[in-house]
């Protein structure tokens, strides 16, 4: 366990080291957040750090080795002190480090290492990186950590490109590279780490949209962080509680007859179209249960950066921003947009809405609720002067005539408006194409258009049990902005009258009016839109696979599953983190102390309800977390256990093959042991497992003719034959062992020898190496 948890430290320490130059930017740019967006500068330093290396390698002119890893590391620090010692305003390192700040910094520090230490401790009771999706995503990341360029070799479709969003495999191997740990423990580090990033990162979106609500309260910001980051990283739905304790009560008030069936956490997203079993079936996964089953998928990499995104988003809604700071929050976004795209694509369009919503509000604030007259505006207007011309009469310039009435003024606010969000939007999507550009050149999309879901679609019970309780808080929120509307008129109002007043009577009437305006409320109304606006964007993510959704290959039954899936996933984080915000707002919002204590109380058990679904989900996963049943955090020494044969061969192969190299294998279905040594060795095969590349390639016919010609090889009726389909696909190895030999019966090993020479052997299992 020492060895493991040094690992871990080293692990935590390289992402410190990229921390670090982004802190002076971070700084300023959420300089309006209570912790100056400290645990930001992580993500962004991943990010930028990594993609810089990324884009150099997808143009083939910089190797995806660690010593150009540390020379752009060199240089981004070089960036930082530029940064630190020449922009205004930040000139100086003790407005960074000020005591206070940095008391900040350490604690939110201490709670990230915490987290990658505790979910790092529970993968160590099971840290196997076998079943499920685990041999594909890390074989994508062990194809990465040998490919010398980007992108990298299919490890099994030899021949061709990984066509499958990848990015977040690359920033695993990535940091693998950086921190020189072996990957079969930077796989279940990595997970921790995202688990951590989870935790973190929501707890400081939701404390800073209170802090910007309330700023003088820190218990109301605590609190709000706390329920945010403890519902977005360990809760599940309703579904936990209403299949155990709910039958239970059920049972004992004459509800429920027959046996109380024991509850299997999967069970919690697998829940439409299971029970009771349609033909409608659904996925609607939330983060615990990722981290629970430790697939390491693009929907999973992508949680810190869409948290980050989403961050970047509220830092527009955090108050006046000069724009220069403005700026530099908008030019992050493409950048985050590109590595969506290439991480887990459904996210692009998802948080592409959030940022188009959040845009279209921004306009409104500008050119609608600013006392700006239609000439400031255009005076002082850019895009207007470039375009006056095309606009405008040549001879009637509105700017310099009298004739500019109402509808004029509504009407110029409208175009500019619109051309606000319109250049906006071009920028920040033309930015985040262009930075993608070379992943797109070399990815054929695997959708195949839109279908409408006829005849599925989701009872309302099944989606209360799934988002009854966020569903719940948000409309409790939506009518607490109306009243605080209503409350911002009776404001304006008095302000009204008591100017009025003043005007009649003079001075005598000042101390008259500041006893008035106490009683009028703060309200803040932009950190309300952007809850508003997260709020919309979520409760449109569940309804939408209820009428459209994403052609792939699966059949009828599931043709809504994978929509579903991606879609609610981001809905859930959403929700989480309002939640947290919601509920201060709301108990903050009663006045009298009895009441309030009471609404607390009842918004408690409603939130501890989805919180039992981490009792069953992680003690049926992994059992008890004692000490003494701590198995480590290497994910290959459960192969020594299954086949020590297989774990010698894959440990020759990686010392002897230095990039990515065609070898032979046998292939078979998905979910199964079958290419395990192309996974665990990044070293591409013929064929894999068939149904995933059907996914991934949409089309069979190049695959069946694959499957045979890996059939015929092992086979090796025909010598001659054998060989040009091993010169086909440069194969350089041939694998002959238990599982090739269980899948071709009638193996010819005689033969396959002719074919090479036994360039390793262990036991009754051997490589072969083909001759040239």
């Amino acid at each position: 366990m020492i060895h493991d948890f040094s690992l871990v430290i080293q692990f935590w320490l390289w992402i410190l080291l990229l921390t670090m130059p982004f802190i002076p930017l971070t700084n300023y740019i959420f300089k309006n957040f209570f912790d100056k967006g400290y645990l930001f500068s992580k993500t962004i330093g991943i990010v930028i750090s990594s993609f810089i290396l990324w884009f150099l390698s997808s143009l083939k002119i910089a190797p995806f080795e660690r010593v150009p890893i540390f020379v752009i590391i060199i240089i981004l620090y070089a960036g930082a002190f530029v940064l630190l010692f020449k922009i205004k305003k930040i000139n100086k390192l003790s407005e960074i480090l000020n005591k206070k700040d940095l008391k900040i910094f350490i604690a939110e520090e201490i709670l990230f290492l915490i987290g990658i230490c505790f979910w790092s401790y529970v993968r160590g009771f099971k840290p196997e990186i076998n079943g499920l999706e685990k041999y594909m995503d890390f074989g994508f990341i062990n194809a990465l950590l040998k490919s010398k360029y980007m992108p990298p070799i299919d490890i099994w479709f030899a021949g061709k490109n990984i066509n499958y969003y990848y990015y977040g495999h690359y920033i695993c191997a990535f940091l693998t590279k950086l921190s020189g740990i072996p990957s079969s423990y930077t796989y279940n580090i990595m997970l921790a780490t995202v688990f951590s990033f989870c935790l973190c990162l929501t707890f400081s979106i939701a404390s800073n949209m209170t802090f910007i609500k309330e700023k003088e309260n820190l218990k109301k910001v605590i609190i709000a962080g706390v329920v945010s980051a403890l519902l977005v990283t360990f809760a599940g739905s309703l579904h936990t509680f209403c299949y155990t304790a709910g039958i239970h009560i059920e049972k004992s008030m004459g509800l429920f007859n027959g046996d109380i069936p024991n509850y299997f956490y999967p069970d919690a997203t697998r829940y439409i179209g299971y029970n009771p079993d349609t033909n409608d079936k659904t996925i609607h996964e939330f983060p615990l249960y990722s981290f629970v089953v430790a697939d390491l998928h693009g929907h999973v990499s992508d949680i810190p950066f869409v948290l980050t995104f989403v961050a970047l988003i509220l830092n527009f809604f955090s108050g006046k921003l000069t724009k220069k700071r403005f700026l530099m929050t908008e030019g992050l976004l493409p950048i985050f947009l590109a590595v969506f795209y290439m991480t887990n694509t459904w996210d692009y369009p998802i948080y592409l809405m959030v940022a188009g919503l959040s845009i279209m509000y921004i306009s409104y604030k500008k050119y609608f609720s600013s006392s700006l007259s239609s000439r400031d505006i255009l005076n002082s207007n850019i895009i207007y002067r470039s375009f006056e011309k095309y606009v405008f009469p040549p001879k009637q310039d509105f700017r310099k005539t009298n004739i500019i009435d109402i509808d004029h003024e509504i009407l110029i606010k409208i175009i500019m408006a619109i051309l606000y969000v319109v250049v906006n939007a071009i920028i920040v999507i033309g930015v985040s194409q262009l930075l993608s550009l070379p992943y797109s050149l070399k990815f054929k999309q695997i959708s195949a258009g839109f279908g409408i879901p006829w005849g599925h679609h989701t009872p309302l019970y099944q989606l209360f049990v799934l988002w009854g309780y966020q569903i719940f808080f948000v409309i409790c929120f939506i009518l607490l902005c109306f009243r605080r509307s209503d409350e911002a008129k009776i404001n304006k109002n008095i302000d009204a009258v008591s100017t009025i007043v003043s005007n009649k009577k003079g001075t005598s009437i000042k101390k008259g009016k500041k006893n008035i305006n106490k009683k009028k409320i703060n309200i803040n109304e932009d950190i309300d839109a952007f809850a508003i606006i997260l709020s919309i964007c979520a409760v449109f993510l569940i309804f939408l696979p209820e009428v459209i959704f994403v052609k792939d290959i699966y059949g009828e039954t599931y043709e809504r599953a994978n929509t579903m899936f991606k879609f609610t996933y981001q809905a859930f984080m959403m929700f989480g983190i309002l939640v947290g915000f919601i509920v201060v707002q709301l108990v903050s919002n009663i006045k009298k102390k009895n009441i309030k204590i009471l609404y607390a109380a009842a918004y408690t058990i409603i939130l501890v309800l989805p919180m039992m679904y981490p009792f069953y989900a992680i003690y049926q996963d992994y059992g008890s977390l004692k000490a003494s049943n701590y198995k480590g955090l290497d994910g290959l020494v459960y192969l020594k256990d299954k086949s020590q044969d297989d774990f010698n061969i894959v440990n020759w192969l990686n010392q002897n093959v230095k990039y990515q190299t065609p070898i032979l294998e046998a292939n078979g279905d998905s979910y199964t042991d079958y290419g395990r040594i192309s996974s665990i060795t990044g070293n591409p095969t013929i064929l894999g497992w068939y149904a995933h590349e059907w996914l991934w390639r949409g089309y069979n016919n190049e695959l069946n003719n694959r499957l045979n010609e890996v059939q015929t090889v092992y086979q090796c009726a025909d010598v001659n034959n054998a060989k040009k389909i091993l010169k086909k696909y440069n194969i350089k190895y041939i694998v002959v062992g238990n599982l090739e030999r269980t899948k071709f019966t009638t193996m010819n090993e005689a033969n396959l020898a002719s074919l090479g020479t036994v360039a390793y052997s262990s036991n009754n299992e051997y490589v072969i190496k083909v001759n040239e």
